[in-house]
């Protein structure tokens, strides 16, 4: 079975302050390619958060926002089965998606994403 994997974190505790995107794609249940890059997420950082993953300002001076990786996101995703690890991942790319009103990957993220709690649920 194919299928992606994506995974986000966010700036603070607004969903939609997406600030890193990675994609991992499976092809008969092994790792076949990784994908990530940081996001300007257009919002200040929270301390919090800054602890959790140790993305500030500075690492994500100069990446694209969301609005400019629409495109990108949709090459990754569309067709294929993707997963999250929890809701937290297909929540943020909703609300990010509708923030940024970036309408194909906010019918992806209503439409293709579906969370696997664990590998064995999606085989």
């Amino acid at each position: 079975m194919e299928f992606v994997a994506i995974d986000v974190e966010t700036a603070n505790a607004d969903m939609a302050s997406i600030c890193q995107i990675g994609i991992a794609q499976f092809k008969g249940g092994t790792l076949a390619q990784e994908w990530k890059t940081y996001v300007d997420p257009q919002d200040h950082f929270d301390g919090i958060n800054v602890s959790i993953h140790g993305i500030d300002e500075d690492v994500v001076a100069g990446s694209p926002t969301f609005t400019m990786l629409a495109d990108t996101l949709i090459s990754r995703l569309s067709g294929r089965i993707i997963v999250t690890h929890t809701a937290f991942d297909r929540v943020a790319v909703h609300q990010a998606s509708t923030k940024q009103d970036t309408s194909a990957v906010l019918h992806l993220a209503r439409h293709g994403l579906r969370r696997a709690a664990s590998l064995d649920e999606i085989f």
